[in-house]
């Protein structure tokens, strides 16, 4: 335990120091990076690495003005920060061992010769298309930082001691494998991944650290005056991604949503899935229930409107609802039109499902849940 919390902070620092010393020496800037800890491979197996999300520009050094990074640049930094990362690595292991910080076991000078006798790699990518916007680069950054060594998706069975599971092929080869594991052996690797205690899986560096965060808005403005022309149309392109008009008139948006936390849980109406947009104490539930039966018999177009008197306190999210439109092959094979009534939230899934180039459907991707009100 000791030495997975030492030699995977020595990843997060190494990996972070290369980045800010390579961009400093080459563009005189101060760079901004998140960065996810990953200790597992698609087979379970041990497989411990850094994946960096870089800013393609940072601060300059006397902090006015934003310098870009051409994306170009990357397969020329590939070699210089493996040459880097392996120096930062080697010198900081090589201390640790010598102070007792990571245990030893009478191999590390063995082990020390070994690595720097080879030649290092680092991994350096320009994101694809579909993840070059904003909220691409979320989506990205969100498996990663979310999900665990396996998902559900990949599991197959768990029959007669034995674990099946899927995995890509290697090699860059197409398609999955499927593996077994016994039930055993499965869960003694499921739970080498977990980190010790305390321990985070993602941090931030540069301009993306806490002790930045209040100069935050000023790097904004620089990055605004490097490139006016991008940052209006980003801005307008996010504003519009995240705004939905409530049948009042009124506008919403997703970020007024963020504290929300869903859960997967199926409506016993119409069986799809739903996400919880707010709490309410055991005693208000009841007070609220009348309502509510209410509103899924006009949701369900069952009524023609919204009950118009709503019980005292109730949560905003249960009073607000938009109207959107979905399109649907028949039996002739035209694409017909329809128009119906939901809540803000459902509303803003969709949304944001449509700015990430997916097709909402009755079984969401993992990571994002459709709601109904029931």
């Amino acid at each position: 335990m000791l030495n997975t919390r030492q030699l995977s902070s020595l990843y997060f620092e190494c990996s972070g120091l290369a980045f800010e010393n390579i961009c400093r020496r080459r563009y005189g800037c101060n760079v901004g990076q998140i960065q996810v800890l990953h200790t597992w491979n698609q087979v379970f197996e041990r497989h411990v690495h850094i994946h960096t999300i870089l800013t393609a520009g940072g601060i300059s050094e006397d902090g006015r003005r934003w310098i870009t990074i051409p994306l170009e640049d990357h397969e020329a930094i590939k070699k210089e920060l493996a040459i880097e990362f392996k120096r930062l690595f080697l010198v900081r292991l090589k201390r640790r061992l010598k102070t007792g910080r990571i245990a030893d076991n009478g191999n590390g000078q063995k082990i020390l010769g070994q690595m720097a006798a080879k030649d290092w790699i680092v991994s350096v990518q320009v994101p694809k298309a579909k993840y070059q916007s904003p909220l691409g680069l979320i989506r990205y950054l969100s498996y990663y930082v979310m999900g665990m060594a396996i998902s559900d998706a990949r599991m197959l069975s768990d029959d007669d001691g034995i674990v099946k599971f899927t995995s890509r092929k290697r090699n860059g080869e197409q398609g999955r494998d499927i593996q077994s594991l016994p039930r055993q052996e499965f869960m003694d690797r499921y739970v080498s991944h977990i980190l010790p205690p305390g321990m985070f899986r993602a941090r931030y560096r540069g301009i993306f650290s806490s002790r930045e965060i209040p100069h935050l808005a000023h790097v904004r403005e620089c990055i605004a005056l490097a490139n006016p022309q991008a940052v209006q149309t980003i801005t307008a392109q996010l504003i519009d991604q995240a705004k939905v008009v409530a049948v009042d008139g009124s506008e919403e948006f997703s970020g007024e949503r963020a504290g929300a936390t869903s859960y997967r849980c199926v409506c016993p109406h119409d069986k799809t899935p739903m996400v919880t947009s707010c709490r309410a104490k055991g005693p208000d539930t009841m007070r609220y229930l009348g309502y509510l039966r209410c509103v899924i018999r006009f949701l369900k177009g069952l009524v023609p409107s919204m009950p118009e008197e709503r019980p005292a306190g109730l949560p905003y999210q249960l009073a607000r609802f938009a109207e959107i439109a979905e399109t649907a092959v028949n039996e002739s094979g035209e694409e017909v039109t329809t128009t119906r009534t939901v809540s803000v939230e459902y509303a803003l899934q969709q949304k944001l499902h449509a700015a990430f180039n997916d097709v909402p459907s009755s079984r969401p991707p993992p990571g994002i849940l459709s709601e109904q009100v029931g």
